[in-house]
This record gives structure tokens, C-alpha cells and sequence, in this order.
């Protein structure tokens, strides 16, 4: 039998990407998902990493695992979410793969975890950087996601395990939304009177789920690759936006502080009426200083020549 490529999460953003590319070329795609999904082409299983039959299930025959379940929502009501999905999951897809002696493992991370939100250093940030505390993470999210990479890399004794640091993600396609659609969602339908001054590192999902496809075949046993994009202040994220939708934008600046301010109140009575908040505090540390990021020999090693952003913003909208 042929050799299966796993995907966990394959109906998320990046996932439902990853998941069309391999079908595309001709691999024996399987999703492992809780979201009931008919794809042609997909083997689809309905199911949890954090069920052990639905993961025995999903991992017969597979050849390569790409793990991106998880939670990436900033601001959900129930924070346990963050531990049982993306560190727990984790440890139990690593687990599986190493029981069933899997090829390879492809763990998506984020490039938020590469230095705690508080520091202030310019130098630009790369994939090979010391992980930070988790005291210096921004939240609950980057913690967890700071724990299971280091699951990942500890399974790296025994597994052939490479990580993914994408910056942030935009495109087509996101069913959940992300919050960095559900941001471009909120200025083209609905602009809010001001924004918070910030400088984001946008990448093409396209990419990223292509840098997925290239970590697996790498000759390397282990690696860790940043996926970064292009920087894009506020105010030209907002240029394209307005070009797009033909929307007047905000002209006002929100200080970092009291958009600090708004976002923990705006957070508290989200988990009060039990949602994600547009704004969360998480969210706003993370873009407390402008980072810049040293992706070129990780893009050259994987043969990515990243997409511009507009066409990918546009895309999105």
C-alpha cells in the first residue's frame, strides 16, 4: 500500500490548502477533522487528536503526518481549549507517530513564539533563535503553542520532525475565520472610528501550506523553517483594503495602551456572553513592537519564492 499523507486540521485555513495541494499532485491525501467534510479526491475522517480510536483509525498506512490541529482563535471563553488541543493533541499525535513508526512529522507552529511580545530587540528574528520563557509569551495561545514545539523537538530524538513558524497567514478559503481574516472581514464591511498603529508580517497561505508540502521531502531528518512574508504597516494594509472594498477607512490612531485597555474589557465581556472578541489582549501584545524577520535561508531552503500580499489580501476579501 502506498504511503498516506495525514493532514490534522485539513478543514482549517492552512490545512484545506496543504490538503488540495497534496490531492493536486497526485498523493493519497487523509483528514483527520472534527468537521464533517466530502472533498473528492480527500479520504475524510470525521474525528479528534484528542480521541485515541480516531487516531488509530486515521493513522493506518500513513507515511507523513502534517500536524496543524489546533486552536488558533485569540480570545476564546474557554482557555483550557488552548492546552487540550494544541498541547495535549500534540504530545498524542507524536505519540501515535512514533508508535506507528511514521516517516515524517510536519508540525505547524507560529513565528509569535520565536520572542516573548515585551522584547523590545530590533535584531530580526529567525527560526534558530532560543525559545523564549513561557513567561514571555503574550497569552494563552502562545504559550501553548511554545509548549508543543517543544514536545515537537523533543520527539526529534525519535521521530523525524520538522517545524513550520508561519508569520500571519492570509488568503482564500478560511472557513473558521482566523483572526486575521476576521480583521479584513470587520475594515471592508464594517471600519471601526480608529485602529491601532501596528506593523504586520503578512504571508500568502498559499506559501505556507506549500512550505508544509517541501519540509516533508526535505533529505534532513529535523528542521525548524520561518515563513515570512512581507511587512505591511496599518496604514497601507488599509490603503488595499479601501482600494478593494471601496470603503472609506479610519483615520484615527488608537495608542498602544488604551487599545491594551479596550481589548481586556472587550475580552472579558466576550467570555461573559461566551465569544471570541474582535479584539483580544493576546492580539495587541503581540503587535506591541514592530518585528522584523530573517526568513531568507529557510524560504531558500525549501524552494519558496513568496507571494506579494496584495493579491493575497485580495484574495482574502
Amino acid at each position: 500500500m502506498a504511503g498516506v499523507a495525514l493532514v490534522t486540521g485539513g478543514n482549517g485555513f492552512v490545512g484545506r490548502h496543504l490538503a488540495a495541494l497534496l490531492r493536486d499532485r497526485g498523493d493519497h491525501v487523509r483528514v483527520l477533522d472534527p468537521s464533517p467534510a466530502a472533498v473528492e479526491g480527500i479520504e475524510w475522517h470525521e474525528g479528534s487528536i484528542l480521541v485515541a480510536d480516531d487516531l488509530t483509525r486515521a493513522f493506518k498506512g500513513v507515511d507523513r503526518v502534517f500536524h496543524l490541529a489546533a486552536e488558533a482563535r485569540l480570545g476564546v471563553p474557554d482557555i483550557g481549549r488552548y492546552r487540550r488541543i494544541n498541547v495535549d493533541g500534540t504530545a498524542a499525535v507524536l505519540a501515535e507517530a512514533s508508535r506507528q513508526r511514521v516517516r515524517r512529522v510536519v508540525v505547524t507552529s507560529t513565528a509569535a513564539i520565536l520572542r516573548g511580545w515585551a522584547d523590545a530587540n530590533s535584531a530580526p528574528i529567525t527560526s534558530q533563535d532560543p525559545p523564549p520563557s513561557l513567561a514571555a509569551m503574550a497569552g494563552p495561545y502562545t504559550r501553548a503553542k511554545l509548549e508543543a514545539q517543544a514536545l515537537a523537538l523533543e520527539a526529534a530524538a525519535d521521530l523525524s520532525v520538522h517545524v513550520v513558524y508561519p508569520t500571519v497567514p492570509v488568503g482564500p478559503d478560511d472557513p473558521t475565520p482566523t483572526p486575521p481574516t476576521a480583521m479584513l472581514r470587520m475594515l471592508a464591511t464594517r471600519p471601526p472610528p480608529a485602529v491601532l498603529a501596528a506593523t504586520l508580517n503578512l504571508v500568502d497561505v498559499r506559501d505556507v501550506a506549500l512550505a508544509h508540502l517541501r519540509a516533508a521531502e526535505l533529505d534532513a531528518p529535523t528542521g525548524r523553517h520561518l515563513i515570512a512574508g512581507e511587512d505591511v504597516t496599518f496604514d497601507r494594509l488599509l490603503e488595499i483594503v479601501a482600494k478593494i472594498s471601496g470603503r472609506p477607512m479610519p483615520t484615527r490612531r488608537v495608542p498602544w495602551p488604551i487599545a491594551l485597555a479596550a481589548a481586556a474589557v472587550e475580552e472579558r465581556v466576550s467570555r461573559l456572553r461566551g465569544r471570541v472578541p474582535t479584539a483580544s489582549v493576546e492580539g495587541v501584545r503581540l503587535v506591541r513592537h514592530a518585528r522584523r524577520h530573517d526568513a531568507v535561508p529557510d524560504l531558500e531552503r525549501l524552494s519558496i519564492d513568496v507571494r506579494p500580499i496584495e493579491p493575497a489580501i485580495a484574495a482574502t476579501l
